[in-house]
């Protein structure tokens, strides 16, 4: 059974959206275009498998996700920069 939530290819659409706002934060337009380009490759084959294993993904994501928006919004690069370590080698 699929778990209740938000559809994949929403919660897809938000974690693109936070990785396309922390490349602008860096205001650097090849990191941004890079990972424009990331987000489009990546997230048509991701929402074709919706189902209760890529929600859980999603949601993890997201809650790393806003403690790293957070720490850039403070501004606390260290924090921001930590907690992105941690969210990579989470994925890894």
């Amino acid at each position: 059974m699929v778990s209740s939530g938000p559809p994949s290819g929403q919660l897809d659409q938000l974690t693109g959206d936070v990785h396309i706002a922390i490349a602008a934060a860096t205001h650097n337009d090849v990191r941004l275009s890079i990972m424009m380009a990331l987000i489009r490759a990546t997230s048509r084959g991701l929402a074709q498998r919706p189902n209760s294993r890529t929600r859980r993904v999603y949601a993890h994501a997201l809650a790393d996700y806003e403690e790293i928006v957070a720490a850039i919004a403070l501004p606390d690069a260290d924090r921001a920069a930590e907690l992105m370590l941690q969210r990579l080698n989470h994925v890894s």
